[in-house]
């Protein structure tokens, strides 16, 4: 998994764009998420692209408001050609 294509090393072509989203803090839930689209398409690696991020609404827990957070990660799905 890339941040950038200019982290890539390799001469690769672009097959797909992925997305993942959750509603959870944890990162790990998207990364996971975009490697399994990754794995179907059988694709080498991602590139992270566009996240964003938006309140969705507020739900309780515990008796205590919290904001519910939409996080939307994309990536580019590519496979190697060297």
């Amino acid at each position: 998994m890339f941040v950038s294509p200019d982290r890539v090393e390799r001469s690769y072509v672009e097959i797909a764009i992925v997305s993942a989203e959750t509603y959870s803090a944890e990162s790990d839930e998207l990364i996971e998420a975009l490697r399994t689209r990754a794995r179907v398409l059988n694709a080498d690696a991602l590139i992270l692209t566009n996240r964003t991020e938006s309140n969705e609404g507020y739900y309780f827990a515990g008796g205590v408001a919290l904001a519910a957070i939409k996080t939307v990660q994309e990536a580019l799905a590519i496979i190697y050609t060297d």
